[in-house]
């Protein structure tokens, strides 16, 4: 497996984080659509989005390992300002939406019940005439938001909601269906 490279990534970062302290990390590793080694769609382990983070976190000047062992507040992780930390440029490595969004349900602490949702829409064109997106969605109280590559959105009433708010900021109005799906289901034992 070709993410095996990443299981002994420390730390970790598992069931770590608030949404919010997911969304504002995961936002710091540059978008890469997956290429042909991805088979042009695949899922990484979510080992490798922590080597990323961590990776970033060491060019930022700050040490992953204190970044890990404190609390993560919205925007600021200890004294650091996340909105001053830039990204870097992850050579050979793709990460695009469904990374994103198996990182956060990976990282989010389990209280909020994070999920991995994917949404396709028909959008007529050739050559598969759908696209899709997945984001990882998350409980708060009886509501839900959804974080990945586009941020921290919500609250939102129900998941059909959620699903609305995906196809409205593609400007997509014929869904195909959805799927969620937990991170269990998505991610292999090394």
């Amino acid at each position: 497996m070709y993410d095996r490279k990443h299981a002994d990534t420390f730390p970790p970062w598992k069931e770590m984080l608030t949404p919010l302290g997911a969304a504002d990390l995961v936002q710091k590793i540059p978008y890469k659509r997956d290429g042909f080694k991805e088979l042009r769609d695949a899922f990484h382990h979510p080992a490798c989005g922590s080597a990323l983070i961590n990776f970033i976190l060491g060019i930022n000047d700050l040490d992953a390992s204190v970044v890990f062992n404190s609390a993560v507040v919205r925007g600021k992780v200890m004294t650091s300002d996340l909105n001053k930390i830039r990204m870097a440029h992850t050579d050979g490595e793709s990460w695009d939406c469904d990374d994103s969004a198996l990182w956060c349900a990976w990282a989010v602490k389990s209280g909020f019940n994070a999920r991995i949702l994917n949404v396709v829409w028909r959008t007529g064109r050739w050559p598969w005439n759908v696209a899709g997106h997945n984001v990882c969605v998350c409980r708060q109280g009886d509501q839900f938001v959804h974080i990945g590559n586009w941020g921290h959105r919500g609250p939102f009433d129900s998941m059909d909601d959620v699903v609305d708010d995906i196809l409205s900021s593609v400007g997509e109005k014929q869904l195909v269906g959805y799927h969620v799906m937990s991170r269990d289901q998505l991610t292999a034992k090394f």
